[in-house]
Parts: structure tokens; C-alpha cells; sequence
């Protein structure tokens, strides 16, 4: 749980803290584990030689990122999107770059990464976490207007759950406290008991508090 002791300046420091470290890589990462195997099987099957050189290439840059050679990592992000464009490779790419960048606290480049991958991508799922972490990338800006229309997702889905999470850190980043609870508890509904965020979903809707009581005459 959150601290009470801490000041709202510093959670909200934590809580931008934990998301860099670890919520980019929480995000939609069941979903592209599942959905993405047969975008990436169908376009290897049509392609062995290239899809290998795509593989190599997208397995040192996840290499060098993790070492945090990151001009190294900024080389082979430019020529797997530009030789390897159009495939699952090259979306995979620039999902790693914007998370790159967060950890370089670059989170203004990171959301212009995002925000190309979501209008070049011709898979669903990749669009999707591309606009979860692009919710996420803009909250910690404190663009709340701009995340609260990407998480404005109306659809019943693989990402519905995951869309009410973002809109309830949204409103509790505002001070709404009664529609945080409201979107989390959504999340919770309809991400059942497959939805991978539902403990620390539990936590923050926990750190609310109990309902304000109704007032009556």
C-alpha cells in the first residue's frame, strides 16, 4: 500500500517511479503474448531469411537496452523500422524504444513514438498497448486530458480491463477520488480472475478508502 505518511507530491513521485521501472512492460503484455504469436507466425512462415535477420536485429536491441548501451540500442530501433518496416518486428521495436525512452525520463519522445505506432500499425492488439502505454506516458506528463480520451475504450474485450485501470489513475491523479473507484472496480469486473493487474488493481482501490456515505435529510 501507499504510505500515508508520504505527501501527495511524493506518491505521486512513487507512483511515476514504480510505472517507469515496471508498468510499460506490465501493459497489454498478456495480450501481445497471445494476440501477436500469429502475426509474427504468419510472417515468418513468408519470409525465413528476413524474419531472422529481423530476429537478430530486434534481439540485440533488446540487449543493448537492457545494458543500457542505448545509442547502440537508438541504431538498431532506426534500422529495424526502417528495413523491417510494416512487420511485427518493427512495431516490437518501437514499443521498446518508448520504453527506452521512459527510462531516460524522455517521456515527451516517448509518447511521440507511441503515438506513431498507433496510427502505423495495422495490428489491433499492438494498437491498443501502444495506446495503454501512451495513457500512461501522458499521465506522467500530466496531460489528464489527452490520457482520458485514450482511455475512453468503449469496447468489451481482451483490453477492457486494462483501459478501466488507466482511467481510474487518471481520475485519482485529479483528485476524483469516486470516479477512480468507479474505474477500478470496473476493471476488476471485467478483467476476471485471467487479468494480470488485478492485485495491484485490489491495492490502489483498497488505498481509497471506504465510500463517502450518502447525506440524508
Amino acid at each position: 500500500m501507499i504510505d500515508e505518511n508520504l505527501t501527495d507530491d511524493q506518491q505521486a513521485e512513487l507512483i511515476k517511479s514504480w510505472w517507469r521501472e515496471n508498468g510499460l512492460f506490465l501493459v497489454g503484455g498478456l495480450v501481445l503474448g497471445v494476440g501477436g504469436l500469429f502475426g509474427w507466425q504468419a510472417w515468418q512462415s513468408n519470409s525465413t531469411q528476413k524474419s531472422q535477420e529481423a530476429s537478430n536485429a530486434f534481439q540485440e536491441l533488446l540487449e543493448a537496452s537492457a545494458q543500457q548501451r542505448y545509442n547502440k540500442a537508438d541504431e538498431l530501433y532506426e534500422l529495424i523500422t526502417a528495413d523491417y518496416a510494416g512487420t511485427p518486428y518493427a512495431d516490437s521495436a518501437e514499443l521498446e524504444q518508448a520504453a527506452s525512452l521512459i527510462k531516460r525520463n524522455d517521456e515527451e519522445q516517448a509518447a511521440s513514438v507511441l503515438r506513431r505506432l498507433v496510427s502505423n500499425t495495422g495490428d489491433t492488439s499492438i494498437r491498443n498497448i501502444a495506446k495503454l502505454r501512451l495513457g500512461r506516458v501522458l499521465l506522467q506528463l500530466e496531460d489528464y486530458s489527452a490520457a482520458a480520451k485514450i482511455a475512453a475504450y468503449a469496447k468489451n474485450d481482451a483490453f477492457t480491463a486494462e483501459f478501466a485501470d488507466l482511467r481510474g489513475d487518471i481520475a485519482y491523479a485529479q483528485g476524483n477520488i469516486a470516479a477512480a473507484r468507479t474505474a477500478y472496480e470496473q476493471a476488476l469486473a471485467s478483467g476476471g480472475e485471467g487479468f494480470p493487474q488485478a492485485g495491484y488493481v485490489r491495492v490502489k482501490l483498497n488505498d481509497l478508502g471506504a465510500p463517502a456515505p450518502v447525506a440524508t435529510e
